[in-house]
């Protein structure tokens, strides 16, 4: 009977063993199949992030070959734009020294034009015999020519303070008489009229100017400086249409106080719709002498010599 129950025992426990043995298989092999699946799908996304590296790589390597090929291109442009620059600069200084050459060649053909025109100026002046041909040079429409005409008899080689101290010809034929000739000076801080006597002239200037024989002239300009710092004009004849004369004033004395005052002098009626003109002649980067002309029955008169300095 013992035998039996064990016999039984054992067949019970062989069967459950059996049963265990098959559910613990199909456990196994599931989970063999989700790991394996698994698997599978790494194994997928690896191939595809490998196609991806593999797809952007050929992408690079394209835009690598075209920015290489771009570079080789601007290679051969700046190379052929250093030959070109270089051949440029070749033709500049070529051009550069050919321009130097011209103006070297432009001075002196100017140079040789003002010394002709000098001559002839000169030649205009020694062969002066009668009033004619000096209202010739007085003409109105012709100013730089009788400037030059002025400078080259009252000014250059003159002194042209002497002149007027002295009542020289060579400055009274400038003047006339109707309109009084006038110097203005600054003996204190205002700048004042004389028109006789010694003209207010306590140091006068008798060293002759310089000889002007290669005059340059400058139509409707002012020099830029040259009163009481040096100018950055060139040196020349400067001069230009005007409308308003300098101010004319003088002192006069206050009765019964034993002072003076500063009265404005109007200028001229005869002469206050007539053509004026400023001449500034710079010499040595500092204007030397400024004048003042006026046209006057058709005929340029010397109004004012204007001697104020930088204390005016």
């Amino acid at each position: 009977m013992k035998k039996l129950l064990l016999l039984s025992a054992l067949f019970v426990f062989a069967c459950s063993a059996d049963l265990f043995a098959q559910d613990y298989m199909k456990m196994r092999k599931k989970e063999l199949r989700i790991e394996h699946k698994k698997n599978l799908n790494e194994l997928n996304n690896n191939i595809n992030e490998k196609n991806l590296l593999v797809f952007k790589v050929d992408s690079l390597n394209r835009q690598l070959n075209f920015l290489l090929q771009r570079i080789s291109f601007l290679d051969s442009n700046i190379n052929k734009v250093q030959v070109d620059l270089q051949l440029a600069i070749e033709n500049s200084n070529s051009m550069n020294n050919r321009i130097k050459e011209l103006e070297l060649e432009l001075s002196d053909s100017n140079m040789i034009v003002s010394d002709l025109q000098t001559e002839i100026l000169v030649y205009k002046t020694d062969s002066i015999s009668n009033g004619r041909t000096y209202d010739e040079l007085r003409n109105s429409r012709n100013f730089e020519t009788f400037l030059s005409y002025f400078i080259l008899t009252a000014y250059s080689e003159q002194s042209i303070d002497s002149l007027i101290l002295n009542s020289s010809t060579l400055i009274t034929k400038f003047t006339d008489s109707n309109i009084k000739f006038g110097r203005f000076n600054n003996p204190g801080a205002m700048c004042v009229l004389f028109s006789s006597g010694d003209y207010g002239m306590d140091f006068p200037n008798m060293a002759p100017s310089p000889k002007m024989s290669n005059i340059s002239f400058y139509e409707n300009k002012s020099p830029d400086g040259g009163f009481c710092e040096e100018a950055s004009s060139p040196n020349g004849v400067y001069y230009k249409q005007i409308y308003d004369l300098p101010e004319n004033g003088t002192y006069e004395p206050i009765s019964n106080t034993g002072d003076w005052e500063y009265k404005i002098i109007p200028e001229p009626y005869s002469i206050r719709n007539s053509k004026k003109m400023e001449v500034n002649i710079l010499m040595d980067n500092f204007i030397s002498a400024k004048l003042y002309f006026v046209e006057y029955k058709n005929k340029w008169v010397l109004l004012y010599k204007d001697d104020c300095d930088c204390g005016a």
